[in-house]
C-alpha cells in the first residue's frame, strides 16, 4: 500500500495536465474563431477578406443607409440597388424564366425611376461598352462627385463614351470614363468601372470611402438594396467552400473535443494497481457452482468434462505449466504426491465416464477434495496490515 498514493498522484497529475492541455487549445481555437474571416467569392458582401466588400455595407450603414442584401430584384420603396457581381448577366434566351422575369422587372424598376449602380464590367445591364484597362481622367460632369479626386488603383475597367445618348460622365478623359450615368425613363443606370475601390483592403485608401458614400449614400435614409441575384446552380464552388468559415471551425471544434474526451477515456494513466482480496472464495464453492449449472441441463458428461478441463488448468498453473498442457503431462508432474491423492488425480485428469448425476457429485467432490491438497486457501493478507 505504500506505493498507491504515488500511483494515484501521478494519475491525477496526468488527467489534471491533459485538461489543462484541452482547455488552452480550446481557448486558442475560440480566440482564432472569434477573429477568424467569413470567406466568400471576391466582393461579396458577406465576406471579409481582401477580396470582399463586407467593410462598404458597414460603411454606408454608418452613415445612416438602410442596406439589405437581396437575391432577387429591388422593390418600389428602395432607392438604389447596387450590382457588385452580376449573376443575371446574360440576355441569353435560353436563360430560365424565373431570371428572364428578375431582369424585366430590374428594368420596370428603373423606368419607374429607381438608380442602378453596377459595378460589374460584365454586366449586359451596363448604360455603355467597357473600353478596357483605363487609367482616367480629371473630367467630371457628376456634381456629387466633383470633389473625389485621389483615386489610387492605377488601371480600371473605363466605359466607351463613343455613343451618344443623355449620359453624364466622371474621372473621364477623351472618349473613356471611369463613371458613367445614362437617364432611362425616371429612372438612371450607373455605369461604375471603380469596382475594385470598394474591396475591403482598398476603400480605406485615398478617396474611395468618400467616392462610396458620395455615389450611394449622400444622405442619411436611404435604402439601398445589393442585388446578389440567383446563387443556385452558379458557379464552381464546392459545398465546402461555400460553408462558412465558423462552421467549419465550429466542426473541428467539436471533433477535437470528442478527440480530448476518447483519449481520456482510452488511456490508462499509470501502472496497474492491484487490490488484495480480503476474502478468498472456497474452490468448493465454484465447483458446486458450475456443476449444478451443467447438472440442470441433464448433460452430466458435458458437466463432467468441463469441470475437469477447468481442474487441469488450474493445477497447471500451480505448476507454473501452460495452462494448455494436456492432462497427462499434468499428472506426471504431480507424480510425487501420496498414493491416495494420486488415485484421486487419476480420476479427476481422467477420463472415466460420467453417466449420472451421482457420478458428478462424485467428480466435483473429488476435484474439491484434490484441490484441499495441491491447492491449500492461504487467505491473503493486505500490505501494512500485521498477521
Amino acid at each position: 500500500m505504500n506505493g498507491e498514493p504515488a500511483t494515484d498522484g501521478g494519475r491525477r497529475n496526468s488527467r489534471i495536465g491533459l485538461a489543462v492541455g484541452a482547455v488552452v487549445v480550446i481557448l486558442l481555437l475560440l480566440l482564432v474563431i472569434g477573429n477568424g474571416t467569413s470567406n466568400g467569392p471576391p466582393f461579396s458582401p458577406r465576406s471579409t477578406t481582401e477580396s470582399g466588400t463586407r467593410a462598404l455595407v458597414r460603411l454606408l450603414e454608418a452613415e445612416g443607409a438602410d442596406v439589405e442584401l437581396r437575391a432577387g430584384p429591388p422593390l418600389a420603396s428602395d432607392d438604389i440597388a447596387l450590382v457588385l457581381v452580376d449573376r443575371f448577366a446574360s440576355r441569353d434566351p435560353n436563360l430560365a424564366d424565373s431570371i428572364r422575369d428578375d431582369i424585366d422587372r430590374i428594368d420596370d424598376w428603373v423606368d419607374s425611376g429607381g438608380t442602378l449602380v453596377i459595378a460589374d464590367p460584365a454586366s449586359s445591364l451596363m448604360p455603355s461598352g467597357v473600353a478596357g484597362p483605363y487609367r482616367g481622367g480629371s473630367e467630371c460632369e457628376i456634381a456629387a462627385l466633383a470633389s473625389i479626386v485621389q483615386i489610387e488603383l492605377g488601371e480600371f475597367e473605363g466605359f466607351d463614351l463613343s455613343a451618344t445618348g443623355n449620359r453624364r460622365t466622371c474621372f473621364a478623359s477623351g472618349s473613356g470614363a471611369g463613371v458613367v450615368v445614362a437617364d432611362r425613363g425616371d429612372g438612371a443606370i450607373v455605369g461604375f468601372g471603380l469596382r475594385d475601390a470598394w474591396r475591403n483592403d482598398r476603400i480605406g485608401d485615398g478617396d474611395h470611402a468618400s467616392l462610396a458614400v458620395a455615389l450611394l449614400a449622400p444622405r442619411a435614409g436611404r435604402t439601398i438594396v445589393i442585388l446578389e441575384g440567383p446563387e443556385f446552380g452558379t458557379g464552381d464552388e464546392s459545398l465546402l467552400d461555400l460553408t462558412p468559415a465558423g462552421v467549419k471551425w465550429g466542426l473541428g471544434l467539436a471533433a477535437f473535443a470528442f478527440l480530448v474526451y476518447a483519449l481520456g477515456k482510452a488511456r490508462r494513466h499509470g501502472s496497474t494497481v492491484r487490490e488484495p482480496q480480503l476474502v478468498e472464495i472456497a474452490g468448493s464453492e465454484l465447483v458446486i457452482a458450475v456443476g449444478a449449472m451443467l447438472e440442470r441441463s441433464r448433460q452430466p458428461a458435458i458437466a463432467a468434462a468441463s469441470l475437469r478441463d477447468e481442474a487441469r488448468r488450474e493445477f497447471a498453473k500451480v505448476l507454473t505449466l501452460p495452462r494448455s498442457t494436456p492432462a497427462g503431462q499434468v499428472l506426471a508432474a504431480l507424480a510425487n504426491r501420496p498414493a491416495a491423492t494420486m488415485a484421486d488425480l487419476e480420476y479427476v485428469l481422467g477420463s472415466e465416464p460420467v453417466a449420472n448425476e451421482d457420478d458428478l457429485v462424485k467428480l466435483a467432490s473429488t476435484i474439491d477434495k484434490v484441490r484441499s491438497v495441491i491447492l491449500p486457501i492461504q487467505p491473503s493478507v493486505p500490505e501494512g496490515v500485521s498477521k
